[in-house]
C-alpha cells in the first residue's frame, strides 16, 4: 500500500508540527502551510499527490473557509477538506454543504481526527 499524503493547513507552528509528528507515526508524508494562500499554491503545485486535507478554520493569511472554496472552485474531485476549529461554531453544516468532509473542534480528539481522515480518503478514492 502507497504512502498517503496529508496537507496540515495551521497557522500555530506548535499545534502544525504536532499535527505533522502524529500524521507521520500513523505513517504519512506530510505537506505543511500556513495559511489558506499557501495551502492553495500547494495544492496547484501537487493536486494528484495530495489524499488530504487538514486545515484550522481561522488563520491569517486566508482562513479555512476560504481554502475550501478555493480547492472546490478548482476541481471538486481533488481532496476531502476536514476542517479544525477552536472555536464553537454554527456555520459546521453550512461547512459540510460546501464541501468539507466534517468540521472538528479543538482540543482536537486524535481518535476521531484518525477515524474521519480514513473514512474521507476511502471515500474519496472510491469515487
Amino acid at each position: 500500500m502507497s504512502q498517503k499524503t496529508v496537507l496540515i493547513v495551521e497557522d500555530d507552528p506548535i499545534c502544525r508540527e504536532s499535527l505533522k509528528d502524529l500524521f507521520e507515526m500513523e505513517d504519512y508524508n506530510c505537506l505543511e502551510a500556513s495559511g489558506g494562500r499557501d495551502a492553495v499554491e500547494i495544492v496547484k503545485a501537487n493536486k494528484n499527490a495530495i489524499d488530504l486535507i487538514v486545515s484550522d478554520i481561522r488563520m491569517p493569511n486566508g482562513n479555512g473557509v476560504e481554502l475550501l472554496m478555493s480547492v472546490k472552485a478548482m476541481d471538486p474531485s481533488i481532496p476531502p477538506v476536514i476542517l479544525i476549529t477552536g472555536f464553537s461554531t454554527a456555520e459546521e453544516e453550512s461547512l459540510v454543504e460546501k464541501g468539507a468532509e466534517c468540521v472538528l473542534s479543538k482540543p482536537i480528539d486524535f481518535a476521531e481526527l484518525f477515524a474521519e481522515v480514513e473514512k474521507a480518503i476511502a471515500k474519496f478514492k472510491a469515487a
